[in-house]
């Protein structure tokens, strides 16, 4: 690359703080404790790896699109500073950091490894063909705690999907969560989706009822946290971290124009907060 502040952009490395919490509050969930030093680097070295070939994929598709769009056309790709050669480096050691953790974790996670880089090979290709696609960045996302969780439980020798329910219940929550604030990021994309012919929800519907839509995600989406809390947590930190949560979420609801804050910072703190609500679930049961 010749330049990493070129990579950690191309990467968009700040998003970071949306994926690694949940997935470490997944590792403690699983493990009812902190994972030895060894399990904890590998699951990081797994994240890192597939959330780099997460984004690379997703700009190496989405790279003629964004050089038509005025919003994305400074890029990497599209602007030139970055060759599709280089994308594609970029994506391939992503996806060779994520295959050999796995395997140095667990036969599980090796067997289980190309899951994500089948997904997130595809998700991209689905705003061309449906509105949904904002289901498919959720999911794409919601693997990583899935990951986390598995990594814990198999490396432990324990098996993976007794007493699962608050993985699922968390997995719910963050495909609710993701789709949803993704919907308000597409907003600032409406009129160049709908002129292209790439499907979104503020395409589709228009503006206003998007941001309804995303609403009505999120008021899901802390149905599922409610219910999280209930099969995987207790005590009355975790309990505020969760309050925290759905404040989060109605603030963003609130200045959805404000997208530094409605995307970026409100779900941050989301991120921020659940690892926090597990981490005192775990080790903070009791009572304040």
């Amino acid at each position: 690359m010749g330049n990493p502040a070129r990579f950690f952009s191309f990467v968009r490395f700040e998003h970071t703080i949306f994926a690694l919490p949940l997935v470490f509050a997944a590792v403690l969930l699983a493990g009812n404790g902190l994972p030895t030093p060894r399990v904890a680097l590998l699951v990081l070295m797994a994240a890192a790896g597939a959330r780099t070939c997460a984004m690379a994929l997703n700009r190496i598709v989405d790279r003629e699109s964004d050089a038509r769009n005025p919003r994305t056309a400074g890029r990497e790709l599209p602007a030139g500073r970055m060759t599709l050669r280089q994308g594609w480096a970029v994506a391939g050691a992503g996806a060779v950091a994520l295959i050999v953790a796995a395997a140095a974790l667990s036969r599980t996670c090796l067997l289980l490894a190309p899951v994500p880089v089948i997904v997130f090979a595809v998700y991209p290709i689905l705003k061309r063909v449906t509105p949904f696609a904002h289901f498919g960045v959720g999911v794409a996302d919601a693997l990583g705690p899935a990951g986390g969780w598995v990594a814990a439980r198999s490396t432990a020798g324990r098996p993976v999907l007794t007493d699962a329910e608050p993985l699922w219940w968390l997995l719910a929550f963050t495909i609710l969560w993701i789709a949803g604030f993704d919907v308000i990021y597409a907003t600032q994309d409406e009129a160049f989706d709908r002129e292209t012919g790439l499907h979104s929800f503020p395409a589709w519907m228009g503006r206003e009822r998007a941001l309804r839509a995303s609403g009505g995600l999120h008021f899901l989406a802390g149905g599922c946290l409610g219910c999280f809390y209930i099969t995987g947590l207790a005590g009355p930190w975790a309990l505020a971290c969760v309050a925290g949560i759905a404040a989060l979420l109605l603030a963003e609801h609130e200045r959805p124009d404000d997208l530094s804050f409605a995307f970026f910072w409100a779900n941050a703190g989301v991120s921020l907060l659940l690892f926090a609500a597990v981490a005192c679930g775990v080790f903070a049961p009791g009572d304040a």
